[in-house]
């Protein structure tokens, strides 16, 4: 289960170094005894914090999705407007060195009974 309680706190109670700090944490604990009854977070095996992501691994991120926009997404389209990918087909995305390559495994046919 994730959610958002206390994430403001959380954006302004990281250090430099991406570390929550233990007010930052204090105040989302106290959010989620405020929003949750204690019978859940009895429940509850352990609470994670995640840090907000810094610009740098946002960075990261989008040429991350545009590549797979323009590497993936385009060859997979390609092969099924040619008709290469059968329907029902699972597509398989690999790196195989420093090439992607995207192969499928045909449908299984459906196995008939004899009445």
């Amino acid at each position: 289960m994730t959610s958002n309680i206390g994430s403001p706190y959380l954006l302004e109670g990281v250090t430099a170094k991406a570390e929550i700090t233990p007010e930052a944490r204090e105040l989302v604990t106290g959010q989620m005894r405020r929003y949750f009854r204690p019978e859940f977070l009895n429940r509850i095996d352990d609470i994670v914090l995640f840090s907000p992501l810094t610009q740098a691994q946002i960075e990261q991120i989008v040429p991350l999705r545009r590549f797979i926009a323009r590497e993936v997404e385009t060859r997979i389209g390609r092969a099924l407007l040619a008709d290469a990918i059968p329907d029902g087909a699972t597509i398989r995305v690999d790196l195989k060195g420093d090439e992607i390559v995207v192969t499928h495994d045909d449908p299984q046919p459906a196995t008939t009974t004899a009445a």
